[in-house]
């Protein structure tokens, strides 16, 4: 099977986090619908840079990201906090001190003074911290309300972020996880110069909604699971199990030949440990001629008992 007749449907973009991930690694070629790459995001990369930072004092592009998310900090700023820094043993430590908030004009000191804050909630936490604390922190302590200022999807980049702490969970530490991280932006940068990109084969990421008018010879469903399909917050709206339940009827008509249904197990993402996970009320709802026979509204239902699917 061609890989462009295949698409992988998601309801919420950080869904594909992993699959981006693993498909990378392995080297299929794909296309996004529903952005561009989870970790090329400028969010991921915001917080992504303070995780360096911390991992690595003397990351200088790290820095140099980080200092200017915050007012009236620009290149010029930010290229003489790193000087200040970078003499210093300690540039964690340095950027703590008194002495910091003298190295900028005067305009930039409330920026330097808002970013201090956050070091010392970040140094003053326990001193086995994971990605997962420091993702928290970093949104209780001003990164929140930048999202709520610069985007109109703040919500949804919220849900990233923390889908982001948990999948670090599984990694021993902050520099592996970073490694990964590194790795698969990367290869991502190294794909995307390769001139024979625009030709390859490449199996279809999308949102549902993004899905919308088209068609594939089959279409996998990941995260078919109650809280993932339908969202949990779309369910807090009066009308949004109704919605959902028409955005899952949208998915599954999108395959010509075969449509897989799939959830896991055991979910490690959320950060309630290894939960059991229930498949979507709308796969229950479906009765068993249903689920096997081709009479039904949909092309093709596959549905493996022995592995859920």
């Amino acid at each position: 099977m061609p890989l462009d007749e295949m698409a992988v449907l998601y309801r919420a973009h950080y869904h594909s986090m992993e699959l981006q991930m693993e498909l990378t690694r392995r080297g299929i070629p794909y296309e996004i619908r529903s952005g561009i790459r989870f970790f090329e995001q400028a969010h991921i990369k915001d917080v992504a840079a303070y995780l360096r930072i911390i991992s690595n004092p003397f990351d200088e592009l790290g820095w140099k990201r980080v200092l200017g998310l915050y007012k009236k900090i620009g290149k010029v700023t930010a290229e003489k906090v790193w000087k200040y820094l970078s003499r210093h043993e300690k540039p964690l430590h340095a950027a703590t001190g008194n002495d910091f908030l003298d190295c900028v004009s005067k305009t930039a000191v409330p920026g330097l003074m808002k970013l201090q804050n956050t070091l010392n909630t970040l140094l003053n936490a326990s001193p086995d911290i994971n990605p997962q604390n420091i993702i928290e922190i970093l949104m209780d302590n001003g990164y929140r309300e930048y999202l709520q200022e610069r985007y109109t999807d703040a919500v949804s980049r919220e849900e990233d972020l923390y889908q982001l702490g948990y999948f670090s969970a599984k990694f021993s530490s902050l520099a592996d996880f970073l490694s990964e991280v590194a790795l698969m932006t990367n290869m991502a940068e190294e794909d995307e110069r390769d001139p024979d990109t625009a030709t390859k084969d490449k199996i279809i990421l999308s949102t549902i909604h993004q899905a919308k008018g088209l068609e594939w010879s089959v279409v996998m469903m990941i995260w078919c699971a109650d809280g993932m399909l339908p969202l949990a917050r779309a369910l807090k709206d009066p009308d949004g199990e109704e919605e959902e339940r028409r955005l899952f009827y949208v998915a599954t008509t999108r395959a010509k030949d075969q449509l897989y249904l799939c959830y896991p197990l055991i979910d490690y993402s959320r950060g309630m440990g290894n939960m059991v996970v229930n498949p979507s009320r709308f796969i229950r709802e479906l009765s068993p001629a249903q689920r096997y026979s081709k009479s039904c509204p949909y092309d093709q239902w596959i549905v493996n008992e022995n592995h859920r699917y």
